[in-house]
């Protein structure tokens, strides 16, 4: 659910500006008690006043304060989301419910950004890790906090104990390693078939040269790795690996472009990438996309936009909001997840691409 209300025409205070709140926080009612939620939203909105009270005065502020305590009285604790972002300013409340995670922060400005929101993102430090052995592959999930082995239906896939499928093709699989290297493989890929399929997060692959040479050759999910790291770490405790990884994870945004780019490359090999902003716009209105991938402080006005339509009006011409804007709102309303990387990295891409439902 989200709701975009309209108060009043714009327009700005007799002192040339007027303040705007933004407020995002979790909002999980399903998973906490009330009395927390409460306690959350308090501290929020005393904070949002405090900062309003020290930049503003006059009628405008007292409006806003009044506005901000309707919203809250009528957020809806019966929904499944994790999270929320509140506008608040005396022209304009807009209240969005969303399925990603954000960190608390109370944002008093001039105009909303909805950029602040994709900013706010609680980023969580988690990666899976294939340790990949001659005798076992072993994959375990990864944070900051702990490092546990995940169990999977084709967990510990042995190269050394491939067996032939029957007794015709006993004699080629004995001679062939190139067969048993494929049946291991084949094994390994069934059980990341499904975790990532569970988790998606950056993946690190370790192992022997010749094993990650293979792998990368041989498997199907290949494309997900951002990171391979030679060594024998076959009988390497989790502990080890815990810290064999901490130098891997330490610039976490780093991480995360990594990943993304490697997503990306997966998504144009199976034609699911919409590039360009009016292309993406176009796609976002139509709620089609579930990730989208903006190059920082690209902006895009509505009035370039329309300016290929016919009969353009001297409204739609003077039209000043920023069509990228619009594109990150849709898609974060609707579900989805908006990432920001570096500039010139979606340089072929238009600066801005979205990845098909």
């Amino acid at each position: 659910m989200n709701t975009n209300i309209l108060l009043y025409p714009e327009k700005k205070s007799i002192a040339g500006i007027i303040p705007s709140v933004s407020i995002f926080l979790p909002f999980e009612p399903k998973m906490c008690s009330p009395s927390d939620i409460a306690a959350s939203l308090k501290r929020a909105c005393d904070r949002a006043i405090r900062l309003v009270n020290e930049k503003y005065k006059g009628s405008e502020a007292e409006l806003v304060f009044e506005r901000l305590r309707f919203m809250v009285d009528r957020l809806d604790f019966h929904t499944y989301k994790k999270s929320i972002a509140l506008f608040v300013s005396p022209l304009v409340e807009k209240l969005l419910y969303l399925d990603i995670a954000v960190e608390p922060k109370v944002v008093v400005d001039e105009a909303f950004e909805i950029r602040d929101l994709v900013y706010s993102k609680k980023r969580v430090h988690k990666y899976l890790v294939l340790v990949l052995g001659t005798h076992e592959s072993r994959i375990f999930l990864g944070n900051t906090s702990s490092f546990v082995k995940i169990l999977s239906k084709n967990g510990g896939a042995n190269l050394n104990q491939i067996a032939p499928e029957s007794i015709a093709d006993l004699e080629q699989f004995n001679f062939s390693r190139r067969a048993r290297k494929e049946k291991f493989f084949n094994a390994v890929d069934q059980s990341l078939e499904i975790i990532l399929k569970a988790y998606k997060l950056p993946l690190y692959v370790l192992g022997e040269a010749g094993l990650l040479s293979d792998f990368s050759c041989l498997s199907n999910h290949s494309e997900a790795v951002v990171e391979y790291i030679h060594g024998d770490y076959e009988n390497a405790g989790g502990f080890q690996l815990k810290e064999l990884l901490e130098p891997y994870i330490e610039d976490w945004q780093m991480v995360i472009q990594k990943d993304l780019l490697q997503q990306l490359v997966s998504a144009e090999i199976k034609k699911q990438l919409i590039g360009g902003i009016e292309n993406v716009w176009t796609a976002s209105r139509k709620k089609n996309l579930r990730l989208l991938l903006v190059e920082k402080n690209y902006i895009y006005p509505k009035s370039l936009l329309l300016i290929g339509e016919n009969d353009i009006s001297e409204e739609a011409a003077n039209e000043q909001r920023d069509t990228v804007d619009e594109a990150i709102e849709s898609v974060l309303t609707d579900g989805g997840d908006v990432e920001f990387v570096e500039e010139g990295v979606l340089e072929n891409y238009g600066r801005i691409v979205g990845f098909k439902k």
